[in-house]
């Protein structure tokens, strides 16, 4: 019988980790581990009605008996990662999956049926990055826009045809480009990690799922893209990896914000909007889709 956990490391409004725990949950997700980076987090109280979430918060004591404090956050993670496995083993869930409070599960068909149906050890979700489409969200979840991996060819194709905005430091996604991945808890597992795991001896047999997608929901408005920025600069989300693309874009983040407020909001604009010319291009060329999440998905459901 398949039995999933999801673990996050997680620090976000409530709001939208409310929505992200709830959809979850309602795509058939079995537990949810979420540690609190700030352990006075109003969250870590919010889910006591919800069995299947478990919350922990990364306190001093937490990191004590944790080896200490990491100073980055994909550190923080790692251990996390591998606490939150523990936990699931022992409620009995027999896959794992590692992703943020930025990024939703979409399973084209019933996720279990996939991972029953299949011999590898982890498969890896397709991945799709929300286009920015409001300055402002009633929650992150909201865009339907959705830039999607592509070929070369089509890439060099919507240069030739003026989409500029359309990329940045050469690159088509604004985040990362390697997709997150369900992974089965096994004692062969040697270390789960925030991508991936690595096993005690051999090479993970990974598949890669069309009828899994992850959704990326990067700085898909002003605020969030404020906070993600803010936070890499003020010790609370300080990264050590990430690449010259997206260090450009906090270096370029650093000199808006001594600029004044209207150079922050000219900057969000040219890193994540779209123009509706290049829109019509990249739709013509396969490079964007549209995705519909049920709004019902994100509402409370008792069990």
């Amino acid at each position: 019988m398949v039995k999933t956990a999801i673990v996050s490391t997680v620090r976000t409004p409530l709001e939208d980790l409310l929505h992200y725990v709830h959809y979850h949950l309602n795509i058939g997700i079995d537990e949810i581990i979420l540690f609190f980076d700030d352990p006075a987090d109003e969250g870590v109280k919010a889910f006591t009605q919800h069995s299947n979430v478990t919350c922990i918060a990364c306190s001093a004591s937490y990191w004590n008996i944790n080896g200490g404090r990491p100073d980055f956050i994909a550190a923080r993670q790692l251990v996390n990662v591998n606490n939150g496995a523990k936990m699931a083993a022992a409620k009995q869930c027999n896959w794992l999956i590692h992703i943020d409070n930025d990024e939703l599960i979409n399973p084209l068909v019933d996720i279990k049926q996939v991972l029953a149906n299949t011999d590898a050890e982890a498969i890896r979700f397709t991945l799709l990055e929300a286009v920015s489409q409001h300055m402002y969200c009633e929650h992150i979840f909201i865009p339907q826009l959705f830039k999607k991996q592509s070929q070369k060819r089509s890439i060099q194709a919507a240069k030739l045809q003026g989409c500029s905005n359309a990329f940045f430091e050469n690159r088509y996604f604004r985040g990362y480009g390697a997709s997150k991945m369900a992974v089965r808890i096994t004692p062969e597992i040697k270390q789960y990690s925030i991508h991936d795991a690595q096993k005690h001896h051999g090479i993970l047999a990974v598949e890669k799922s069309d009828q899994l997608q992850l959704l990326h929901f990067d700085c898909v408005d002003f605020s969030t893209w404020l906070r993600k920025w803010k936070k890499r600069i003020d010790g609370t989300g300080t990264s050590n990896t990430m690449g010259i693309p997206r260090q450009k874009q906090l270096d370029l983040y650093r000199q808006a914000r001594q600029k004044g407020h209207k150079e922050l909001i000219a900057l969000f604009k040219r890193l994540h909007h779209l123009p509706k010319n290049e829109q019509l291009i990249l739709h013509g060329l396969g490079m964007l889709t549209t995705v519909k999440i049920d709004p019902d998905l994100f509402k409370y459901k008792h069990s």
